[in-house]
């Protein structure tokens, strides 16, 4: 686990260095958004990301909370090459110094690629792709967390597909998403 963190903080203090560069002080801070998988029992588990967006909350005026979009992804991902220190940086972007409550990921039901990719989101068993029903194409997920102003943190989101996805018959897969998010 240890090793998970460490390639972690590594790719994310080189997205900073990328991201810091030329910037002056202010009232916004960097997240850095990762995306890892616990192990699972299937070939391949692939999802297409279209956004991700976090929830910036206001204590003195809820009219003030909004959602931000943290990254333009756009990007098929096999889950299950990031795992053992995998990990794949889906975005970086500058965020207001504040307080956020929630993260979600938005699924696309279409590949970035239909020429690699027979569907936005599926399973690989014995070599054959199936399709996964996903109910809600957004992901959502509670998880507190403060910007600090010129701060610099990482959002890892561990997509757990093992635990994510079901059986719902002959060669049908349901995709209701186990999420761990951490930020750092």
């Amino acid at each position: 686990m240890k090793s998970i963190y460490a390639s972690i903080a590594a790719a994310a203090l080189l997205m900073a260095g990328i991201a810091g560069c030329g910037g002056s002080s202010s009232d916004s801070g960097t997240l850095n958004v990762a995306l890892i998988d616990a192990p699972a029992d299937f070939q391949a588990v692939y999802v297409t990301i279209d956004k991700v967006m976090v929830h910036r909350a206001d204590d003195t005026n809820e009219s003030n909370a909004t959602w931000l979009t943290v990254a333009d992804v756009n990007g098929t991902y096999d889950l299950l090459k990031l795992r053992d220190g995998n990990v794949s940086m889906i975005g970086v972007t500058n965020i207001p110094a504040a307080k956020y409550t929630q993260m979600r990921l938005v699924l696309s039901a279409e590949s970035n690629d239909s020429t690699v990719h027979p569907y936005g989101n599926y399973v690989v068993i014995g070599g054959t792709p199936s399709e996964l029903t996903v109910p809600s194409m957004v992901i959502k997920e509670s998880h507190n967390f403060v910007m600090a102003a010129d701060g610099n943190m990482t959002m890892t989101v561990d997509f757990d597909a093992n635990q994510s996805i079901h059986s719902t018959g002959s060669n049908k897969w349901m995709l209701k998403p186990v999420l761990h998010v951490d930020t750092k």
